[in-house]
């Protein structure tokens, strides 16, 4: 993810490598809400915990359907 510089980008760039296609406006937006909750209130450094939530992400785009199946 070193290339996107925001959030929006690096969401499209997990999309082109796990699905080989540009998410949806509404893709987009529940995983953008999703990074928005998940800002850790714990004693956890920024580094740590922004990649902890990216982890999930690609965790939760891997475990997808659409990641599993061939059409």
């Amino acid at each position: 993810f070193d290339g996107a510089k925001t959030d929006d980008q690096r969401i499209e760039l997990a999309y082109k490598l796990c699905y080989s296609r540009t998410p949806s406006a509404e893709e987009t937006q529940r995983l953008l809400d999703f990074l928005t909750s998940s800002k850790s209130s714990a004693d956890v450094k920024e580094k740590d915990a922004e990649l902890a939530q990216w982890t999930t992400v690609c965790h939760a785009l891997l475990a997808g359907a659409e990641f599993r199946y061939l059409d």
